[in-house]
């Protein structure tokens, strides 16, 4: 998708497609897997309680936000216009579609540290955290009653479909979030399509700098779009959930029929790829003899928003360009599963 011409353009109506979207409201007050949605009809208010336990009411939407994390900026890109973000986290220029259209954000100034002092100049009415912000921060600017939101984890479509809703009520955005949903559901169902009845390849996302690798299991965000692709992660199942250490002996008892590695964040070759093409412990890996390694971008290789889809979507047919047509029976299985 070109993000420019989305961007400058908006998403196309689709709400003539029939889609209703209710408010979510899974779990209650004192849950912290998820955000309570409760509006109050006769004056428009929202009340929400955060993944922190911290009550929030919004009378007006919001129109100085401030997200601190570049998955968030993605979120609200879908919901709100830029001009109501008042600085951007500089991880968004490279991590975030901000880097798919940079010269729209050119005036918004960036924060290089997620520390108190730098977020109050900008005179944020919201201040939207993950929970890799940290936590002393949060606490410094509630201290100054500074309206901060922390979002939950969000490892699936789902997880990400449901912050959205939580989202769109705070700005007052349901209708811009038909509209979004209904394209992000369309491209979903179309990426379905496109895989249905293929092998599901064995994939190991892998990632090493030097220090040791580290992957991904069950319950994240790299399984998701693996998943979405209509590929099998090589360290799901009883490997492990979520970001975990692997070793070299590991990997090779895995033997994946693809490895998934992050490119550079200027789009050249990454260290992880450099490692495993020139590491002779590794280069019996069917997947290095065959040349089944594909770089993702690190925006969409750690994307905890809408662009888990971009990643399944980029995923898909770099594994389609590699083997052709769709194979007529599984590849052989890795030991030790």
């Amino acid at each position: 998708m070109n993000a420019k011409k989305w961007l400058l353009t908006g998403l196309p109506l689709l709400a003539a497609l029939g889609l209703m979207w209710t408010l979510k409201t899974t779990g209650g007050f004192g849950s912290r897997s998820a955000l309570k949605i409760e509006t109050e009809t006769h004056d428009g208010r929202v009340d929400i309680e955060d993944s922190d336990g911290f009550r929030l009411t919004f009378h007006e939407p919001p129109s100085r936000v401030l997200p601190c994390n570049a998955s968030i900026v993605d979120l609200l890109l879908l919901l709100i216009d830029p001009e109501k973000i008042v600085a951007l986290p500089e991880q968004a220029d490279t991590w975030s579609l901000v880097a798919e259209a940079p010269e729209l954000f050119a005036k918004h100034p960036r924060l290089s540290r997620y520390l108190a002092e730098p977020v109050i100049v900008h005179r944020p009415d919201l201040v939207i955290v993950s929970q890799f912000n940290t936590p002393d921060t949060n606490a410094r600017l509630r201290d100054m009653d500074i309206p901060l939101l922390r979002l939950p984890i969000r490892n699936t479509f789902e997880d990400v479909i449901e912050t959205l809703h939580t989202l769109s009520s705070i700005f007052r955005a349901e209708d811009r979030l038909v509209r979004a949903l209904a394209k992000l559901e369309a491209r979903r169902a179309a990426l379905a399509k496109r895989v249905a009845g293929d092998v599901a390849a064995r994939v190991l996302f892998y990632s090493n700098y030097g220090t040791g690798g580290w992957t991904y299991g069950d319950n994240s965000t790299v399984n998701t779009f693996i998943e979405m692709a209509g590929l099998k992660n090589a360290a799901g199942g009883e490997g492990g959930s979520g970001a975990r250490r692997i070793s070299y002996e590991e990997v090779l008892t895995l033997d994946p029929d693809l490895i998934i590695v992050s490119s550079a964040e200027n789009g050249a070759k990454g260290a992880t790829r450099r490692l495993l093409e020139t590491s002779s412990s590794l280069k019996g890996l069917r997947a290095l003899k065959n040349g089944a390694l594909i770089e993702l971008s690190p925006r969409l290789a750690q994307a905890s928003s809408q662009e888990m889809l971009s990643a399944a979507e980029v995923l898909a047919k770099a594994w389609s360009d590699f083997r052709g047509p769709p194979q007529s029976k599984p590849s052989r299985q890795g030991s030790g599963r």
